[in-house]
């Protein structure tokens, strides 16, 4: 019989006696229905074995597993559910006596069923109470006659076992019952080992026996090919297992000879067996038997029946009941007691009990013991050669990786065992978890990869491990997982994009057996990974991290020793591991960074990429970011970030990045059909920065470790100084120790210049500022816009970058240093912000030269403006009169009541001389009698100490007051006040001194003679100054108070010796400074600075200025034409661009509420002007006739809205789009007459089309970030512009042409010309959503709100006030009309704000703003500049209200209009002085001045007023406001 009909004939016959159990529960009939449900599963289950599934799975149905969904097991697995499991416990274990024949029946059929089943537990649910099976279980358990029933209770125990309820309530049985089955096994020990002597010797008994002999453990031998055991095997097929543990395709004999075929749907052909694979693993050691299948299969699969129980049965049984208790601590004395490791110990010979299954679960049992140090540290130098004397493949191999993994995860132990095995064991356990890695299940393979993950820091397991190629096996165990296969195999995988690099994985996949390839991943249904991938993925992750930590700790510590530098502490032993933590690895980094020659090169990162370890490494990146829900998503992001950062810490390897790297298309929800494109290809540089970014991923350790990656890429050894910021404390207090001087090299400049290239043209820097000011998540934010800093100041060293980015607002606006001043996000991380602030100053002298400026940087926010003032600061020399300042100090000294010093310096300085030549008199102070002033005395002191200083109390006057007092000083106050008068005999001559009144708080000590100006606060301050150093100076210095005027005090203070840093020059120097600094309109060169008089440069004044007032410019225009004087184009045009004037609205003449207007366009002629609808139709309006509400022709063009119009300028094509629909856009030739329009082409798969702007004779179609262009003459295709290393991915991306070359096209943020293939340019890109257009002036580009440069590139300005807007330009080219939008809808319609901006297109200043309380649908604008239609919506794109309204350009609102109270708001702040003139109100004015600009229609500035009343349909007053 086929196994087609067995698997039928199974399911049929478990469905019967089903039914039959339903409908009949007679004693008699029940027994034999029971224990043929058991057989049918038994057997079912055995069979299954022999498919060799996974022993860790479980018996649990899996459908999406195509190796094992048509099997028999699978099927009849199916059809047992957890009610049918629920019946069986209630009527014939619950419900039944102990004594009953059922009883035995129904335990063992629930034995049979539990392994089915997900979800079921003991821990009881609503039907029953919780506990009672359980109970009854024990119960059975504790009887000494309920005999081969004991063994299924206890399996079912060990199950239960599992349970933290179960464990807590019944620990002390689970105990006792333990202890007893460790006895009974010991037992089953001696029995087996008397009938060994007497038995004969068995078939494969040398298979035991090469276990035996230690020599032949570490032998190696090669299983023969299948096709050889076929011919060996006369007429019966007899495969070997293959290395693979499963997915192949056997044949197998039956009991009575025949063959069988396993089921399987949609399995391919035979494949050649694994042998025959070059430099495959083959070791084995039951592959060179020729026996049939039933005799070997016991060796390699195991067998399941439970009925009669045989003594290795009973075992297994024992043992699943053991194996769940093993790791309890609480268990440990029992287990060393009973002597657990040598019953493990017996069950590893399988030549005793010929059943591989036991050893499984022996294995099983030997981990859980595994996990107490004792009996790891007793197991472990005996045990790991048997261990490895474990066949393979075979079930047991499976089991053996996680004892192994176990040993690996307690260090001290497997130091031990690296130090005391010898080294042909470690090379054989090397080499069989290797064997594991590629050829075991996949649990072996989970194992063996985190084995691996463990032992890399042990230098000597690190060795063998790339001397047997296991490197290549680990990268294989990724490549061949459907995840990745899927877009590699479509198209090479890197082909030119990576140089090194093999041009296809064939030549890798071919080494694994095709079974391994086709099995890994096969539950992946090519749009998701299965959790089982994603596991794989993140073990091999983890390895690869710790074995190229380990890889850099050996490179840094060779080069530092050739260096003679103090090198790390690594185990100078191998086989001791070393202590690799985070802050270790990234001082390896920096180092290499540093040290590393540019032109050498790391083998293991060559070997890596030999084998597109790298390419790997980063689709696992793209693809986790679509890991929705994923637990250890992050974890396995950042361990791939990490070894992508390990290996671009060697210079010659960075440039890896840049090449393209397959990765599977991620379909727009926008596509109409996502499948037309199955593989991308990005660079390395824009998945690592989409990390960076933190919208994809928002964990933060990814984050940071993306902006480590790109800093060793764009810093190099430049960024050493940022050591102590690099991201761990580690290096805050190592960064002020010692480091090596950086030696410029040519070729690593240039690696730096070409990474800073790769990050420019993956729109680095838009990411990297706005990391640099970012506040999310909390916890991370400091530390992530220091890294963000430190990745700027690396782009900052190319000066093309350091411009543009200084015109961004985080330089312009200072929001930098806002940030900066700002506390930390979280307050408890007072340590990262500070390392934020000094990462910030650093790239703050970098990028704008901070150190250069007079002012600090904690002096206030600082616009671009200010900054280029102060750099003319800097710049000017500043110089003063000394003999200005010698009559200062006079004053001064006068002041102070020091008289001889002053007539001293007077006569000395020769100052009567100076007032003569600058008609100046001296000052003349009338001091009156002291009151109460405090006097100190100055105790002589020795060199060295400080001076002490005694308060004394006020002195006698040593000179009476005159009877003709002069005006008066009042001096700064402290105790008290004192007022000094002085004779006029005393000075040469006398003059009044106009009265001052000095605050202690902000003193102003100089006045002018001739009062012409007073000083400023600034002034204040460092006059201050120079009387306290002046005073300072002059106690030492002055005679002290007659010893009878002294009186005892008790106030005493030291003073510190005076300072000599800061002279009176420099003081001085900094005031004139400051003064300078607050000038408007600085200049370099200045003439000597006044003491007396503020400072202010002179302002550029001219005579032929124009006015503000647009009457006084009108009466200027005969004497300055045309457009009287200087700037007079620029007020004129923002005064007529201020006022817009409604006359006129458009709707539905049917008042059809189901029909409204979507967009707008005039006609050339201004003949006519054109609306679409929602219906897709075009009506074109007359607005000279009577009707002007009805369209004089309807065009029916589409069957969705039209999105946009566009007429060719000779009037004889319209171009539409559609919202949605196909086709995407359509080109007409309307008629004139009553034909109505013809259709010329059509643009399929477009969602925006132009015209070229010059000759027109062609339509450039734009969809997502691909322009295509379209020759009109032929209605041809030309040609399609995209390159994947430029996109940059806008939103709203919409190609265009140049004004004055149509071979020009900026498409995507990427300037193309026609004539070439490759792009001219890329601008940087700083928005997610406005691609940009030309500049009618051809000379620059305007991208969202940056202004470009086209000839030199550069960034010109930031215009905030275009930030996310639509633009249209005025035929005229000096004003656009702008609008933002505020959301994209799915059908790609945009709802735009209600305001309409119009901003001067030469110095872009805004000019008005017009509010029309709607939402903006689209923007037309009259071709004479006179008139502009806007679509108004209610509630947005495609609403129930849209019209069409048309406004009027320069003429003022009425006053009963609606919207005459905001009226005001569209006046610009420049005219403000307009409303206070009189003439404005002038009609005739006005006429005249729309007379003038139609004069000068030739320069493109004015207005033909023949044709101003053209669109009016009302007569509107001319009144200006």
């Amino acid at each position: 019989m086929s196994d087609d009909n067995n698997t039928v004939d199974s399911v049929t016959e478990f469905r019967s006696l089903i039914s039959l159990w339903d409908n009949d529960r007679e004693p008699d009939s029940l027994a034999e229905t029971l224990t043929r449900l058991s057989e049918i599963i038994e057997k079912e289950v055995n069979d299954y074995y022999k498919l060799d599934p996974d022993p860790y799975d479980g018996l649990q149905p899996d459908e999406q597993n195509i190796e094992f969904s048509g099997s028999a097991w699978n099927q009849l697995a199916t059809e047992i559910d957890e009610l049918f499991i629920e019946k069986v416990i209630d009527l014939y274990i619950l419900g039944t006596d102990r004594s009953s024949p059922i009883l035995p029946l129904g335990i063992r059929l629930l034995y049979n069923l539990i392994p089915t089943s997900y979800g079921f537990t003991f821990e009881g649910d609503a039907t029953r109470e919780a506990g009672s099976l359980l109970e009854k279980l024990i119960a059975i358990a504790n009887e000494a006659e309920s005999g081969d029933t004991k063994y299924y209770v206890l399996a079912l125990l060990g199950s239960s076992a599992e349970c933290p309820y179960s464990n807590a309530q019944y620990h002390s049985v689970l105990e006792r019952l333990a202890c007893s089955s460790l006895r009974e096994m010991q037992s089953f020990k001696s029995k087996f080992a008397s009938e060994l002597g007497r038995s004969e010797e068995r078939p494969f008994a040398h298979f035991g026996a090469a276990n035996d002999d230690a020599s032949e453990t570490s032998s190696v031998r090669t299983c023969k090919s299948q096709s050889e055991q076929c011919s060996q095997s006369s007429s019966r097929s007899l495969p070997t297992k293959t290395p693979s543990g499963k997915g192949q395709k056997r044949s197998s004999t039956g009991p009575n000879g025949g063959s069988r075929k396993k089921a399987r749907r949609g399995s391919p052909p035979p494949q050649p067996p694994a042998s025959k694979c070059k430099n495959a693993p083959q070791e084995s050691h039951v592959g060179e038997s020729s026996n049939s299948w039933v005799d070997i299969s016991p060796l390699l699969t195991g067998t399941y029946f439970t009925s009669p129980l045989t003594d290795t049965m009973k075992q297994r049984l024992l043992l699943q009941f053991l194996v769940p208790l093993a790791e309890y601590q609480e268990l440990l004395t029992m287990f060393l007691e009973e002597d657990s490791l040598g019953l493990v110990d017996f069950y590893l010979k399988i030549n005793l009990h010929k059943d591989i299954r036991l050893t499984f679960e022996a294995l099983r049992f030997l981990s859980g013991l595994l996990c107490h140090r004792r009996l790891a540290a007793k197991f472990v130098i005996d045990g790991i050669p048997k261990l490895l004397a474990v066949a393979r493949p075979s079930v047991a191999a499976t089991a053996v990786s996680m004892c192994l993994y176990y040993i690996a995860c307690c260090k001290d132990v497997f130091e031990r065992a690296c130090g005391q095995l010898p080294h042909s064991t470690l090379r054989d356990m090397c080499s069989y978890m290797l064997w594991l890695l590629e050829c075991s299940h996949e649990t072996g393979r989970y194992h063996a990869t985190m084995f691996f993950t463990e032992v890399f820091n042990f230098r000597c397991l690190l060795e063998l491990f790339d001397e047997m190629d296991g490197l290549r096996r680990l990268i294989n165990l990724i490549a061949t997982l459907d995840t990745f296969r899927s877009f590699q195999t479509d198209s090479p995988p890197t082909g030119a994009a990576l140089p090194g690099s093999q041009p296809d994985l064939g030549h890798q996949i071919n080494h694994v057996p095709h079974a391994r390839r086709r099995s890994i991943g096969s539950s992946h249904d090519g749009t998701e990974t299965s959790d089982s991938n994603r596991q794989a993925i993140k073990q091999c992750c983890f390895a690869l991290k710790s074995y190229f930590g380990m890889h850099l700790a050996i490179k840094t510590d060779q080069i530092r020793r050739a260096a003679r530098i103090t090198p790390l502490c690594l185990p100078h032993q191998g086989t001791r591991a070393a202590e690799l933590t985070v802050s270790t690895q990234l001082k390896n980094m920096l180092f290499l960074l540093e040290h590393a020659a540019p032109k050498s090169s790391w083998h293991v990162v060559e070997q890596f990429q030999k084998q597109n370890g790298l390419v790997l490494l980063l689709q696992i990146c793209f693809l986790a970011r679509e890991w929705r829900n994923c637990a250890f998503r992050a974890e396995t992001l950042k361990s791939a970030v990490d070894v992508i950062a390990c290996i671009t810490a060697y210079p010659k390897h960075q440039d890896l990045l840049s090449a393209l790297v397959p990765v599977p298309h991620i379909p727009d929800e926008l596509e109409e059909d996502p499948t037309h494109r199955l593989v991308d290809k990005v660079t390395g540089f824009r998945i690592v920065l989409n990390l960076a970014e933190g919208i994809a991923v928002t964990e933060a350790d990814v984050q940071k470790a993306a902006l480590r990656v790109i800093i060793n890429c764009v810093c190099g050894a430049k960024g050493v100084q940022f050591s102590g910021l690099y991201g761990d404390e580690v290096y805050w207090a190592n960064r002020h120790g010692k480091q090596a001087a950086y030696q410029p090299s040519t070729q690593h400049d240039d690696t730096l210049k070409k990474m800073c290239t790769a990050v420019r043209h993956n729109n680095g820097l838009q990411i990297l500022l706005s990391l640099a000011v970012t506040k999310v998540p909390p916890q991370e934010a400091d530390l992530i816009r220091t890294l963000a800093c430190v990745a700027l100041y690396g782009i900052c060293l190319d000066e093309g970058v350091k411009q543009i980015i200084s015109k961004m607002p985080l330089f312009s606006q200072s929001l930098l240093e806002i940030a900066m001043r700002e506390p930390p996000v979280a307050a408890d991380k007072k340590l990262s912000h500070d390392r934020f602030c000094e990462a910030g100053s650093v790239l703050l002298d970098k990028v704008v030269g901070k150190q250069n400026l007079p002012f600090p940087i904690a002096s206030g926010a600082r616009t671009s403006d200010e900054l280029r003032r102060a750099e003319i600061v800097a710049q000017t020399r500043i110089s003063w009169d000394s003999k200005e300042l010698l009559c200062l100090i006079h004053e001064h000294l006068l002041t102070s009541g020091l008289h001889k010093a002053s007539k001293a310096l007077f006569e000395e300085a020769d100052l009567a001389s100076y007032h003569a030549l600058n008609r100046t008199a001296p000052i003349t102070i009338v001091p009156k009698p002291l009151v109460s002033t405090p006097r100190l005395s100055v105790k002589v002191r020795e060199p060295g100490e400080p001076m002490e200083i005694t308060r004394l109390p006020p002195a006698t006057p040593a000179y009476l007051p005159l009877s003709t007092p002069t005006q008066r000083i009042d001096f700064p106050r402290h105790d008290s006040t004192a007022t000094h008068q002085t004779s006029p005999e005393n000075n040469p001559c006398t003059t009044p001194v106009a009265k001052q009144r000095v605050n202690s708080a902000t003193p102003e000590v100089f006045s002018s003679v001739k009062r012409q100006s007073r000083l400023g606060r600034g002034a204040g301050v460092a006059v201050q100054s120079e009387s306290a150093s002046a005073a300072g100076s002059s106690m030492a210095h002055t005679p002290f108070t007659p010893a009878s005027a002294i009186a005892p005090t008790h106030a005493t203070w030291k003073m510190p010796p005076p300072s000599t840093g800061r002279t009176l020059n420099n003081i001085v120097e900094s005031y004139l400074e400051s003064q300078h600094s607050k000038c408007l309109r600085p200049i370099v060169f200045c003439p000597p600075f006044s003491l007396r008089e503020q400072h202010k440069c002179p302002e550029p004044l001219c005579r032929k200025t124009a006015p503000l007032s647009i009457a006084n410019r009108l009466l200027l225009r005969k004497v300055y034409s045309p457009h009287g004087g200087m700037e007079g184009k620029s007020f004129s045009r923002k005064f007529i661009h201020s006022r817009f004037r409604p006359v006129a609205t458009y709707q539905d003449s049917n008042l059809d509420r189901d029909t409204f207007f979507t967009s707008v366009c005039f006609s050339p002629d201004r003949h006519f002007f054109y609306v679409g609808t929602n219906k897709g139709e075009v009506r074109q309006h007359d607005p000279t006739s009577a009707d002007f509400q009805s369209p004089a022709q309807t065009f029916y063009c589409h069957d969705s809205a039209i999105a946009t119009l566009d007429m060719s300028h000779d009037c004889r094509m319209l171009l539409t789009t559609v919202s949605w629909g196909s086709p995407g856009g359509s080109l007409w030739v309307p008629a004139q007459d009553e034909d109505g329009i013809s259709k010329l082409m059509d643009f399929e798969d477009e969602i925006y089309c132009e015209f070229t702007k010059t000759n027109q004779d062609m339509v450039i179609g734009t969809v997502s970030e691909r322009a295509t262009i379209y020759d009109i003459g032929t209605c041809r295709k030309i040609r399609t512009l995209y390159d994947s290393k430029f996109a940059n991915d806008y939103v709203m991306n919409m190609a265009t042409s140049s004004y004055h070359n149509d071979q020009i096209i900026l498409n995507d943020g990427t300037l193309w010309d026609l004539r070439q293939e490759s792009p001219i340019h890329k601008f940087d890109k700083f928005n997610a959503n406005m691609a940009g257009g030309f500049h009618p002036n051809c000379l620059e580009i305007i991208i969202n709100c940056e202004v470009w440069d086209l000839r030199t590139w550069n960034l010109l300005q930031t215009v905030p006030a275009l930030d996310q807007c639509f633009k249209w330009f005025n035929n005229a080219r000096d004003v656009m009309y702008t609008s933002a939008f505020t959301s994209v809808h799915e059908d790609r319609s945009i709802t735009m704000s209600t305001q309409i901006k119009t901003v001067d297109a030469i110095d872009y200043q805004t000019i008005a703003t017009l509010d029309v309380k709607k939402k903006v649908g689209d923007v037309a604008i009259d071709p004479k500049d006179q008139y502009i239609a806007v679509i108004e919506n209610g509630s947005g794109f495609m609403s129930e209200s849209g019209v069409c309204k048309l406004y009027e350009v320069g003429m003022p609102r009425e006053p009963d209009q609606e919207d005459e109270e905001n009226s005001d708001d569209n006046e610009d702040d420049d005219d403000e002085d307009d409303e206070d003139d009189d003439e404005n109100d002038d009609e005739v004015i006005f006429d005249d001045i729309l007379n003038a600009f139609g004069d000068q229609g030739e320069e493109g500035d004015g207005y033909n007023s023949d044709q101003s009343d053209m669109y009016s349909t009302t007569s509107g007053s001319d009144d200006m406001d």
